[in-house]
């Protein structure tokens, strides 16, 4: 009789790792969700009530808020030992936007449209599919040093710590008419600190001594960035746009930094399958936010058509508007 074959030391260590990275990751995703939600909430249930938060209920939300984060951020350091971060990050993603999404409809945050939620299910699949078709580990310890000495690692490191103080300096403009701008601005400074923590994180489990100091205080200014603007956002900021927009942002950050840094682009089991499974993580966070690109593009063409042909009926017409001298 044929008996099934059983599996090998290292195929079991590999299956538990995937089980750790999943669990881990998904954790990490509902406590930085619950995080952002707890703020978001105490803001429409006020602005419902017509009550205003007294500055004990303010100081409270907002301890909550970090503890909640650093909980989701310390979570999430631990998945990224168990399996790639660019298989971690769209698992935390995709079980943050779905909690994201049940929490705003439950509680009347947001009513959540069919795209919404449409969206939200096609990253939620898409990410499940990351562990089969994503990169693997390499074997053995990692060579921090080597990996991010590499020119191509430290331009795109370089990059990523640049639009750090430049998002900074966007945000100081007045918020009039600027809702939209803002909001992707924060989600950029969000998302772009969250990605190089996840990355210094990765490098604190595959270090030690001095190394793992210097990441650490690394880290620790990476996660100001991040809390500090979540906060922000989750008081001024509508969370059904920021959330999708900051996760897509952050997992294409995350899945450039897998290739240019640790070297995910040789070790992905099916290169054609992961990138598709990618565009259907954009997409599907792109479907969550419901905002039409296309639209905006329009709107903007048409209003500086608009402001050209003012300026250029002003520029024919002022000469025959003048007043004629009827001086002697």
């Amino acid at each position: 009789s044929l008996r099934p074959r059983a599996a090998s030391p290292d195929a079991e260590r590999a299956m538990t790792s995937d089980v750790y990275c999943l669990l881990l990751a998904s954790l990490g995703g509902f406590s930085t969700s619950c995080g952002y939600n707890i703020v978001s909430y105490a803001q429409h249930a006020s602005q419902v009530h017509g009550l205003e938060l007294s500055s004990v209920t303010t100081t409270c939300l907002a301890v909550a808020n970090l503890v909640l984060s650093l909980t989701g951020i310390g979570i999430f350091v631990l998945a990224s030992k168990f399996g790639p971060l660019s298989v971690a990050m769209p698992i935390q993603t995709a079980s943050g936007l779905l909690l994201n999404m049940l929490i705003q409809a439950t509680t009347g945050i947001r009513s959540y449209t069919k795209s919404m939620r449409v969206g939200t299910l096609v990253v939620v699949a898409a990410a499940m599919c990351l562990m089969d078709v994503g990169p693997v580990d390499p074997e053995g310890d990692i060579d921090v040093l080597g990996l991010i000495s590499n020119a191509t690692a430290l331009l795109w490191l370089g990059f990523m710590l640049t639009l750090l103080p430049v998002t900074l300096l966007a945000l100081r403009r007045p918020q009039e008419n600027h809702h939209t701008e803002r909001t992707i601005i924060f989600a950029v400074l969000v998302a772009d600190s969250t990605a190089l923590g996840a990355s210094v994180g990765k490098m604190i489990t595959a270090t030690s001594g001095s190394a793992r100091s210097c990441c650490l205080l690394v880290y620790v200014l990476m996660g100001v960035g991040s809390l500090f603007g979540g906060l922000a956002a989750a008081r001024s900021c509508d969370m059904s746009f920021f959330l999708p927009t900051s996760q897509c942002i952050q997992l294409a950050v995350n899945g450039l930094t897998g290739i240019f840094v640790w070297g995910d682009g040789a070790r992905v089991q099916a290169p054609m399958s992961y990138l598709m499974v990618y565009v259907l993580v954009l997409l599907g966070v792109y479907l969550c936010s419901e905002v039409d690109l296309l639209h905006v593009l329009v709107q903007r063409r048409e209003q500086q058509t608009a402001r050209l042909t003012t300026t250029t009926v002003e520029t024919m017409t002022g000469p025959l508007s003048r007043p004629r001298n009827t001086g002697n």
